[in-house]
């Protein structure tokens, strides 16, 4: 009879596993033991890997996209959403819902329509929850779970600048710990250059910081190998969290050096280098990698986005003419190898990019958009859908492949991702 009712309870689990993340919040109000299963940290791990399988194996997408909409009241506003988008392999698609800001949250998710007030960025995604900095001056940073609709506004940032005491962000990660088996958020601070008088050069300000989902602490790191002698590596864009790591696209400044002649300063030419960041969350430590030689103008880099496929990281980089991808070799540590897998013409025009993944390996989707209207442009099949979407601030648009979970950003859970859950 024990073992009869074990195996009911195991066949529960699988059942409730493969469920979504709605019907499991309101199944917490079936049975007490229901709700204990649900809030399991090790259900919730088993529940993610039950998602992600499912994800690959499907022939629908769901997309989580910001995007601006005018407001109701004022249409001189705008409010910034997260829209839940679906669509099947042959690009028909639907929107599911909208994800709105409270206002009593404080951050800058309404404003006037200009870009200066678009400052509520996606960062970083992770495990279905999304990571949101809010670059204003408060240097707020949220973590939101659409799909059980939680909503975390984490402590204020310990890090401040004497020059900027708002403490301008230059980058925010967000991703698990494979070592505590913890969530973590990961904040880069940068305010320019300050000139010191007694080196007679301007100095880059570049601090970092981590934050613990179960301690609710910021800590201060270190930086080794971002801050070099005669150079600073800087982060350009939002970051990619994959297997234990957090990448960023990057750029390597040389130090501006200052000299004075017949009285008049004179600023010596910056020089870029293509980069790429990787930073280790378990060691807490940043590793720089160098982009492959064939990458004809460092600067592209900036218009790139990083994306996953065939668990790889890829990289798409628009060029003169044509889009490159590039495929990362990843030889653990935060060192890998880059390699130039296909340049094609598009057959749309392209004026920003936004996303990159793939489905199996069949299918490359770019998610981009001319100067009017969103584009899912499949590299290689040549297929592409455009979107009309109603709003304004179309190139302010940010595009993340979404999974959904029941990952609570207020319990802070300690996942095992590698757990199969136990009944007993």
């Amino acid at each position: 009879m024990v073992e009869l009712s074990k195996f009911a309870e195991e066949i529960l689990v699988e059942i409730l596993s493969r469920l979504p993340p709605k019907s499991l919040v309101r199944f917490k109000c079936v049975r007490r033991s229901w709700n204990g299963l649900i809030n399991n940290p090790n259900f919730a791990a088993k529940h993610i890997s039950s998602s992600k399988r499912t994800a690959l194996s499907s022939s629908s997408t769901t997309l989580i996209l910001r995007r601006f909409l005018t407001a109701d009241v004022n249409p001189n506003e705008m409010e910034m959403v997260l829209s839940l988008f679906n669509f099947d392999n042959d690009f028909d698609g639907f929107f599911l819902e909208d994800f709105h800001f409270p206002y009593s949250l404080g951050v800058g998710c309404r404003g006037e329509i200009n870009p200066a007030g678009s400052t509520v960025n996606i960062s970083c995604y992770c495990d279905g929850v999304i990571c949101l900095d809010d670059v204003g001056e408060r240097s707020n940073i949220i973590l939101c779970n659409p799909a059980i609709k939680e909503l975390r506004l984490l402590p204020e940032p310990q890090i401040s600048s004497p020059k900027y005491p708002g403490s301008p962000t230059a980058a925010v990660g967000f991703g698990y710990d494979l070592r505590t088996k913890n969530y973590k958020v990961v904040r880069l601070v940068h305010t320019g250059w300050q000139y010191c008088d007694e080196q007679d050069m301007d100095m880059p300000y570049l601090k970092a910081e981590v934050f613990d989902l179960l301690t609710n602490r910021w800590k201060e790191i270190k930086i080794d190998g971002l801050l070099k002698e005669n150079t600073i590596v800087l982060p350009e864009n939002r970051g990619l969290y994959f297997k234990g790591f957090i990448y960023w696209c990057a750029m390597e400044h040389e130090k501006v050096l200052e000299t004075t002649c017949n009285g008049d300063d004179e600023q010596k030419v910056i020089e870029y280098y293509a980069r790429m960041i990787a930073f280790d969350i378990g060691k807490e430590k940043f590793h720089v990698m160098k982009i492959n030689p064939g990458l004809y103008d460092d600067c592209c880099l900036m218009g790139g986005v990083l994306g996953l496929w065939k668990e790889s990281i890829a990289l798409c980089v628009r060029g003169w003419t044509t889009l490159d991808i590039w495929v990362m070799d990843d030889f653990g540590d935060g060192k890998g190898s880059w390699t130039k897998y296909l340049a094609l013409e598009p057959v749309v025009k392209i004026t920003s990019q936004f996303a990159l993944f793939g489905k199996g390996d069949d299918q490359f989707v770019l998610v981009a958009c001319d100067r009017s209207e969103l584009i899912f442009y499949d590299i290689f099949t040549n297929k592409f859908l455009y979107l009309p979407l109603n709003g304004v601030l179309l190139q302010y648009t940010q595009v993340v492949e979404y999974v959904g979970s029941i990952v609570s950003v207020n319990e802070g859970n300690k996942l095992d991702v590698g757990t199969v859950w136990d009944c007993d």
